[in-house]
């Protein structure tokens, strides 16, 4: 679907996969004890330890206990906390050159489905605290994509016309989520994808280009 990117005056981020860089899956594969069970990435979207976790309704030792449990995995509480501690990786190479190249022209800000672990580490050891006007993190908000009423939520707070806001994901049911609420949105892969998108899409100047 094209951008109508003359009305953008706001570019809003996910940060896991777009400018976070993630090890791998959230669950691996070989802990699980049937392995013919769900896809994990499609079991972690629809995981109720999850959503609870991310709402901020739990914290992290429940959250641990029920994960092992719903994923019916091998490896103790301790072993999964380590391994979710340490699944971002850090900042894709390119997010903070893109970050500081659409700066000055757009306000921005971060819409994340994340927790009380991984928010710090984010905008505190990875430096992203700073660089937005406007910052939604899932366990603080109480809401998750790709639920409606959470884009409704984001969409009064920055109190603009929906059309104005461009969302980025990296999973299509929450761009699919976003223009039902009438953002335009765009799915994109990490900062290298979604910059050639920004700038395919005539959203920054040439001389702020490399």
């Amino acid at each position: 679907m094209p951008l109508e990117s003359e009305k953008i005056t706001v570019l809003l981020f996910d940060l896991g996969g777009v400018l976070v860089e993630l090890n791998g899956p959230p669950v691996r594969p070989e802990w699980r004890a049937n392995e013919l069970s769900t896809d994990s990435w499609l079991h972690w979207m629809s995981s109720q330890a999850v959503r609870q976790f991310e709402s901020g309704e739990i914290g992290p030792d429940c959250f641990a206990t029920r994960l092992v449990d719903e994923f019916d995995l091998l490896i103790s509480e301790k072993e999964f906390m380590r391994h979710f501690v340490n699944w971002l990786a850090g900042l894709y190479e390119d997010t903070q050159s893109l970050l500081k190249a659409v700066r000055p022209y757009y306000q921005l800000g971060v819409f994340s489905n994340t927790n009380e672990i991984h928010w710090p580490r984010m905008m505190d050891e990875m430096r992203l605290a700073g660089y937005f006007d406007y910052y939604f993190a899932s366990f603080e908000i109480g809401l998750l994509k790709p639920d409606k009423i959470a884009f409704e939520y984001v969409i009064r707070q920055i109190d603009v016309p929906a059309d104005e806001i461009l969302f980025l994901d990296d999973n299509q049911k929450n761009i699919d989520a976003a223009r039902t609420c009438g953002m335009q949105a765009a799915q994109v892969k990490g900062a290298v994808e979604a910059r050639k998108l920004i700038e395919a899409s005539g959203l920054l100047p040439r001389s702020s280009k490399r």
